[in-house]
């Protein structure tokens, strides 16, 4: 299933996607040339990055175009998203055993596998770099990419990401101007996000005061123990039943095992759920979220694998069972609940939490700036 404002004969873009591809362009103009766009989950970055691609290619006097990502569906979907945009193009993909950048025009890679000095040698003839979930280009890996490729040598790069935060800083260093930004609010007035509202789920036993904080938010390992010993899977459960109904939802957990348990949990309720998580058997990932879109399962769990590149605009509840300091994380995890769908009428948020912390916590109204 596709978005649903999306045309997929000519992915024309929107207002805004217009004016960050202008922003970007001019910005360039400028004494900078590492730029990045924040828009918020569901604004179509794939849509803006594509149509930038088509923009610039007639201008890099036959130099090609390198999209960098860092998982396999958000390759998957940029490679998909250039090709509806231009089919004339020649789309190459670079990841593990895929090579298929000598005659393409542009390339989509895995930073995994540009990591890997003989592979990021053998790409030449780069003209413009676009990263997919910039948040992550501070990595080591990232640094030493965009490095090989010009970044630091005047080559134009632009960033996407819908949260320019990183728990272990060192963005500054890699971007040197935001030249474009679009709050979650915006788009939900100007109609291209539905409605939102949000109800908490009140955990009596649950006692985030326990958790430590790290690198500025909540240890996973911990939030994970502090669930599972205050036994909030059936109250999470109950309050889905209650408030979401026949909604199709994600719930948004710390570890692998409380998105395991969780999905038990709901389940024995009566709402057929199934887990994913990051080390999960690619094919049964696969197969897992087919059964979703299917409506086979009405909710899936996860382990924070569901924050990028999870395209399913007609999830309608996003539950926040991983209590979090971080705006920018929980703007991901509320924005997969918030995509336009035909019959959907607004999104529902469940935030998990205890009866009373010194916490901190991000809540809905860090949905807008």
């Amino acid at each position: 299933m596709t978005e649903l404002s999306d045309t997929p004969e000519t992915f024309t873009p929107r207002p805004y996607q217009t004016e960050a591809i202008k922003a970007l362009i001019s910005g360039w103009n400028g004494p900078n040339n590492r730029l990045a766009v924040v828009l918020p989950t569901g604004a179509g970055k794939t849509v803006v990055f594509a149509n930038l691609i088509d923009e610039l290619l007639p201008q890099l006097n036959g130099a090609r175009a390198l999209v960098i990502a860092h998982r396999e569906e958000l390759i998957e979907q940029a490679a998909a998203k250039i090709r509806a945009v231009r089919p004339d193009l020649r789309v190459g993909v670079v990841k593990a055993e895929r090579d298929e950048h000598q005659d393409a025009d542009v390339i989509v890679a895995s930073i995994q596998t540009l990591a890997v000095e003989r592979r990021r040698k053998a790409i030449e003839n780069i003209g413009v770099i676009i990263v997919d979930e910039c948040h992550h280009a501070a990595a080591p890996s990232y640094m030493t990419v965009l490095e090989h490729f010009g970044a630091w040598r005047g080559l134009p790069v632009a960033g996407f990401t819908a949260t320019m935060t990183r728990t272990d800083g060192g963005l500054a260093e890699v971007w040197q101007d935001v030249v474009f930004t679009l709050d979650i609010l915006e788009m939900i007035e100007d109609g291209y996000l539905c409605d939102v509202r949000g109800k908490r789920v009140i955990v009596d036993g649950l006692d985030l005061d326990t958790v430590r904080t790290r690198a500025g938010d909540l240890q996973d390992g911990q939030l994970g123990q502090a669930l599972e010993d205050s036994d909030a899977g059936p109250v999470v459960a109950q309050a889905y039943r209650e408030h979401a109904g026949d909604r199709a939802g994600v719930v948004f957990t710390p570890t692998v095992s409380t998105a395991q348990s969780m999905a038990e949990t709901f389940t024995a309720a009566g709402i057929p759920a199934a887990a994913v998580w990051g080390d999960m058997a690619r094919d049964d990932r696969a197969a897992t979220l087919d059964r979703y879109r299917r409506g086979d399962v009405q909710v899936l769990t996860n382990c924070m694998v569901l924050t990028e590149g999870f395209d399913a605009p007609w999830t309608s509840c996003a539950v926040i069972a991983r209590p979090t300091k971080s705006a920018g994380l929980y703007c991901q995890m509320a924005g997969r609940a918030l995509r336009l769908w035909e019959g959907k009428k607004d999104a529902l948020i469940l935030d998990v939490m205890g009866a009373s912390t010194r916490h901190k916590l991000a809540s809905i109204v860090d949905l807008t700036g």
